[in-house]
């Protein structure tokens, strides 16, 4: 599985998609702005229209289109595009699936489509990757997206257990906008200063799901997949 953390220009990001390739990428949006791609990075592009509708802006359009031409203009391409949806609305988000997808394919791009309630498998069309966003209706059944031979990203990750979770499924990929807050070094909310090492920084499942995904064990299940939804 494919890690994305939010782009950022940390050094320690590239240091870990050498240290560990095929697992760690990254995810570039209009709020994060544009990072140059390198190839032992991978890296996908999100529409941005999630982050927008929540703020209650009105959708940078513009901005992710200015992003997709940097890309088009890059030696490497990302992975996939995420196709603009409707927060919410499945009827929404397949309409404008339709006018956005085969935009998006004439422009070279591999695409994504966000996965809202009432959505299923058949929903994809061939060759699309399915993306798990915020609807815990879909990220209960992200199981059935694997199970089907839909390449599987999964947003929103920010423990361990869920990697380890998602990483046995079979979900192709998967991303976190927090791991690399302050640096990735900012311990999580009440540990002290003074007792603060590794394991506490905010960064820490991200580091301990690489070095366990070079020889992954089991390990029984003592939670069902919705009470690990952030």
């Amino acid at each position: 599985m494919i890690v994305m953390p939010a782009a950022n220009g940390n050094i320690m990001l590239g240091y870990l998609a050498g240290r560990f390739p095929g697992r760690v990428g990254t995810m570039v949006s209009p709020a994060t702005k544009w990072m140059k791609p390198h190839h032992f990075l991978p890296y996908s592009i999100d529409n941005g229209r999630y982050a927008d509708t929540k703020a209650g802006r009105e959708w940078d359009e513009a901005g992710w289109l200015v992003m997709l031409e940097k890309a088009i203009d890059s030696p490497y391409p990302p992975m996939w595009v995420v196709v603009p949806d409707v927060l919410g609305s499945r009827d929404g988000t397949l309409k404008d699936f339709e006018k956005w997808s085969p935009r998006l394919r004439r422009m070279g791009f591999n695409v994504a489509m966000v996965c809202h309630d009432g959505m299923t498998p058949a929903d994809i069309p061939e060759d699309t990757t399915a993306f798990i966003g915020d609807s815990d209706e879909q990220r209960r059944m992200v199981g059935e997206y694997v199970e089907a031979g839909i390449p599987t990203h999964f947003g929103r990750v920010n423990s361990l257990s869920m990697l380890k979770h998602l990483h046995r499924l079979g979900v192709t990929s998967c991303d976190s906008s927090g791991w690399f807050r302050h640096g990735g070094d900012e311990t999580r909310p009440g540990v002290r200063s003074a007792d603060k090492d590794v394991s506490d920084w905010r960064i820490a499942p991200f580091l301990q799901y690489l070095e366990w995904s070079i020889a992954p064990v089991y390990e029984p299940m003592l939670f069902d997949l919705y009470d690990l939804a952030p």
